[in-house]
C-alpha cells in the first residue's frame, strides 16, 4: 500500500469514528429524560401508629413514602408486609451495636415445603456486598439473636 492509500484509509477510519460520535451526540440530544418512578398514591393509606388502613386526602409526603394506595383492598393486602418489615427494622435497631438499621446480614424464614425445618426456624446469612433488601443486621451475632427472638415468638412472613 502506498502513502496515498494509507492516508485515504486513515481518513476513512477517522470519518467512521466521527460518524459514530455524531450519532451518539444526536442520540443524547434527542433522548427524553428518564423520570424516576414514584408511587401514584391514592385515597387509602397506612396509619403507622395504629397499623390500620384509613381513607384520607392524598398527601405528597405519605404518597412519596409509599403509604398511600389506590384502593382499600390494595392497602389492606400490603399492610401485613409493611408491618412485618417495619418490625424487622425495629428489631435490627435494637440488636445492632450502632443502634442503626442496615448491614451485611439478613434473616430468612424456613424453606417452604422442607419438612426437616420446624414451623418457625429462622436462620441467618451474610453478604459482603449487601445484595438483599433485608440485610438489616450489622453483625452475625445480632442476626442470630434476631433469629432466636423470631423463632421463640413464631414470626412468619405474611405470605407463608
Amino acid at each position: 500500500m502506498n502513502t496515498t492509500q494509507s492516508e485515504l484509509a486513515a481518513l476513512r477510519a477517522k470519518h467512521a469514528e466521527m460518524g459514530n460520535q455524531i450519532a451518539s451526540l444526536e442520540a443524547s440530544i434527542n433522548a427524553k429524560p428518564i423520570t424516576p418512578w414514584e408511587p401514584k398514591g391514592g385515597e387509602f393509606f397506612h396509619r403507622s401508629q395504629t397499623g390500620t388502613v384509613e381513607k384520607s386526602d392524598s398527601d405528597e409526603g405519605s404518597r412519596k413514602n409509599g403509604c398511600e394506595y389506590p384502593t382499600r383492598k390494595a392497602a389492606e393486602s400490603a399492610l401485613p408486609y409493611v408491618t412485618f418489615f417495619k418490625r424487622l427494622c425495629c428489631l435490627a435497631a435494637e440488636l445492632n451495636p450502632s443502634g442503626k438499621v442496615g448491614g451485611n446480614f439478613y434473616v430468612f424464614p424456613p424453606r417452604h415445603g422442607d419438612v426437616s425445618w420446624k414451623p418457625y426456624d429462622w436462620d441467618v446469612e451474610g453478604h459482603n456486598d449487601r445484595r438483599d433488601i433485608t440485610c438489616v443486621f450489622e453483625t452475625h451475632d445480632a442476626a442470630l439473636k434476631a433469629c432466636e427472638i423470631m423463632n421463640r415468638d413464631g414470626w412468619k412472613v405474611p405470605s407463608l
